[in-house]
C-alpha cells in the first residue's frame, strides 16, 4: 500500500467516525485543495491536470450540495443552494477563461464559508447541535434506539 492509498484510507476512516459537521469540514478542505491545485496547474499551463482537479472539485461540490436538506426551514438552506450553484458557475468560468486568479478567488470564498462551519463546529462542542443553524439535526429516542438525522 502506497502513501497516497494509506492517506485515502485514513481520510475515509476519519470521515466515517466523525461528527456531521466534521465531515462537512473535511469536504470543504478537499474542495479548497482541489481548487488550489487546479490554479497551480493552470499557472503551469498543465491544462489536463487542471481539468482533473476541477472535475474532482465539482464532485465534492455535488456531495456538499447533496447534503443540503431542501425540505428544511433553516435560513441557511437557500443560501447554501445558491452558493454551490454560484461556485460551480464561477469555477467553470475561470476554467474557460484560463483564469488562475478566478480560481484563487473561489478558493478564498470556500475558505470563508469553511470558517463559518468551523465556528459552528466549535459552538456545537459547547451546546447541542440541533439548536444551531445551518445544520438541521434532530434526535429522538424510542426505547433503546436513538435516531439522528442531519443535513448540511
Amino acid at each position: 500500500m502506497g502513501w497516497e492509498e494509506s492517506a485515502l484510507q485514513y481520510r475515509k476512516a476519519a470521515l466515517y467516525s466523525s461528527s456531521p459537521i466534521t465531515s462537512v469540514l473535511m469536504l470543504y478542505d478537499q474542495l479548497i485543495k482541489d481548487i488550489r491545485k487546479a490554479a497551480i496547474a493552470m499557472r503551469e499551463r498543465k491544462f489536463e491536470a487542471c481539468a482533473k482537479e476541477i472535475k474532482h472539485a465539482f464532485i465534492v461540490i455535488q456531495q456538499l450540495d447533496g447534503l443540503v436538506d431542501r425540505q428544511s426551514s433553516e435560513p441557511a438552506v437557500p443560501w447554501l443552494i445558491k452558493f454551490y450553484a454560484m461556485l460551480r458557475s464561477n469555477i467553470l468560468d475561470a476554467q474557460v477563461k484560463s483564469s488562475a486568479e478566478g480560481l484563487d478567488e473561489q478558493a478564498k470564498l470556500v475558505l470563508d464559508v469553511r470558517g463559518a462551519w468551523q465556528e459552528l463546529d466549535n459552538r456545537s462542542r459547547l451546546q447541542p447541535v440541533d439548536a444551531m443553524s445551518p445544520v438541521n439535526s434532530t434526535s429522538r429516542t424510542d426505547g433503546d434506539a436513538t435516531q439522528s438525522s442531519w443535513s448540511a
